[in-house]
């Protein structure tokens, strides 16, 4: 299994493991501004977010570029006075 494959399996045992104390961690820094709250829950998710908000920059860099390509498309297909 590839490095990353075993860091995704990983993270994905550690999300499905300790939901309880993930809820608790979140009712920590939020009702307390818990910064080793916050801390913890960055180290165990940190990762994960990181690669959700890599993918999502991706997918709105990919739509700007279709429409950019389907206005040039419009533009070719205009008929030439």
């Amino acid at each position: 299994m590839a490095a990353n494959d075993a860091r995704t399996v990983n993270q994905f045992r550690r999300l499905t493991a300790e939901p309880e104390e993930n809820a608790r961690l979140l009712e920590r820094f939020f009702a307390h501004t818990d910064a080793a709250a916050f801390s913890e829950l960055v180290r165990r998710h940190g990762p994960m977010v990181s690669v959700v908000r890599v993918l999502e920059l991706r997918v709105q860099q990919l739509e700007r570029e279709v429409r950019e390509l389907r206005s040039l498309v419009e533009e070719l297909r205009k008929p030439k006075p």
